[in-house]
């Protein structure tokens, strides 16, 4: 499942969704694909830049 952050308000109801689904059973995870992840552990491990912009 992913979850987005969009301003449709459906964020207001998150932790009723979550406290919900736990107490159904499910479990939670953040598993995301090595190619997708620059920072491992607090290293830096793959390049940055196309996750960073430069401050005006």
């Amino acid at each position: 499942m992913v979850l987005h952050d969009l301003p449709t308000g459906a964020m207001d109801l998150l932790d009723a969704f979550l406290d919900t689904a736990e107490a159904l059973g499910a479990r939670f995870r953040a598993d995301f694909p090595p190619d997708c992840v620059p920072i491992l552990d607090g290293e830096i491990v793959r390049p940055v830049e196309a996750y960073t912009s430069e401050l005006d």
